[in-house]
């Protein structure tokens, strides 16, 4: 096997440990997985332009984003009183935005790119970058749920970036027993695990930019107005917020928080993958649809979080329904479950075969359906589009604007 991609070391951005084109024995791969690389791009006759989905800049930025996380966090554990370095984590948000922006085609969230070495900061890392993900997409929506702000203003996601990041600082300030019972438990009910979003607030509101903080307050509650922490109105009354009254950043970050939770229940400090597996992403998201939390995400958000986090992100080898294997080569946004594959021959050893034997299914035309990914079987896990059609995101961009007369 050859390297497609450059692999870096682990949350030290520009440590280069393989070039592109580097060949791959057995014992290099070992090594790797002893560094928590969680994945590599290969080269494969036939799939050269996959790697438009991925690029060194964009992956540069995240693991410098990454860096910024988990020193921040380290600090964090170790009860640091030093003053949190805003600015830094904010270039490092806006470097990510700056990377992204120069090269769309990479808008796809990988969640294996963003892995780092322990479930807290992969976790941390993960809402951040599928934050800014959504927020490049939505801003037809920021426009509209900040429209008090000039248009530039309101389209600003270094708030979002940098409260994501750090949206739950406060569980590194809960008592042991609790983090241990919410690693077991994952009772979202605990009183003692819900302070977490006070402590986080407490710890960032004098160092970083207010929507930043109300990220790291608000990002537990719900659409529905079933979310914590209760909120005191102009009336006295005490409740959570609801729909619109919750930041529009906080509803962002609040999906991207549910999916990589969902995904990877190991996402607290002191969690493990052996105690909490990760599931598949088709599975997440399909859970995402179901009540109840469906009732808890903005559903506009979650449409967004469809586009950017697709079930079978493209590069991803899948088990199809008729016993092959295939590597996911586009992505259908209107069926999300049905993408493009590409058949991967293990027989085809040398290139020429592979070449002469490749062949592309539209998995949208039927017939052949996904029936394997990340190690899980998934036939049950696919969801597919209701018989009523539903508007893409740029009609629905223009619904918002251009609403029908009364």
């Amino acid at each position: 096997m050859v390297l497609a991609m450059p692999v870096t070391l682990p949350h030290r951005p520009g440590v280069v440990l393989l070039r592109t084109g580097a060949t791959l024995e057995e014992s290099i791969i070992l090594r790797l997985a002893q560094l928590h690389v969680g994945s590599l791009w290969i080269r494969y006759p036939g799939l050269d332009d996959l790697c438009r989905y991925v690029n060194s800049a964009v992956m540069d930025s995240y693991d410098r984003l990454t860096t910024e996380v988990s020193v921040a966090l380290d600090a964090a554990m170790t009860g640091s009183t030093a003053r949190l370095d805003y600015a830094s984590y904010k270039n490092a948000v806006m470097s990510v935005l700056d990377r992204l922006t120069e090269n769309p085609s990479a808008n796809v969230f990988l969640s294996e790119l963003a892995s780092g070495d322990r479930p807290f900061v992969r976790h941390s890392a993960n809402v951040c970058i599928l934050s800014l993900l959504m927020g490049l997409k939505l801003d037809f929506y920021l426009l509209r749920e900040r429209a008090r702000l000039r248009s530039h203003d309101a389209k600003d996601l270094s708030g979002l970036g940098v409260g994501a990041m750090y949206h739950d600082l406060g569980m590194t300030r809960l008592p042991d027993d609790t983090l241990a019972r919410w690693n077991r438990e994952h009772d979202e009910k605990d009183p003692d695990w819900r302070d977490h979003v006070r402590l986080g607030y407490e710890f960032v509101k004098d160092e970083i930019d207010p929507t930043a903080a109300a990220v790291v307050l608000h990002h537990h509650q719900r659409f529905d107005g079933s979310g914590f922490p209760l909120q005191t109105d102009f009336s006295g009354a005490i409740h959570p917020l609801a729909g619109s009254e919750i930041h529009i950043f906080a509803r962002i970050c609040a999906v991207a928080d549910l999916f990589d939770r969902l995904h990877h229940p190991a996402h607290a400090p002191g969690s493990t993958e052996e105690q909490s597996p990760s599931i598949p992403a088709v599975r997440a998201l399909k859970q995402m649809r179901e009540k109840p939390w469906a009732d808890h995400i903005d559903p506009v958000v979650f449409r967004v979080l469809l586009a950017v986090a697709p079930p079978f992100p493209p590069g991803s080898v899948v088990g199809l329904s008729d016993g092959r294997r295939a590597a996911v080569v586009s992505i259908n946004a209107a069926d999300p479950c049905r993408p493009t594959v590409e058949i991967v021959d293990p027989m085809a050893s040398s290139s020429r075969k592979r070449r002469q034997r490749s062949e592309r299914i539209d998995l949208s035309q039927g017939g052949i359906s996904i029936a394997r990914a990340e190690g899980h079987e998934v036939a049950d896990d696919l969801f597919f589009p209701s018989s009523e059609p539903k508007p893409d995101l740029a009609q629905l961009a223009r619904a918002m604007w251009c609403p029908p007369a009364a």
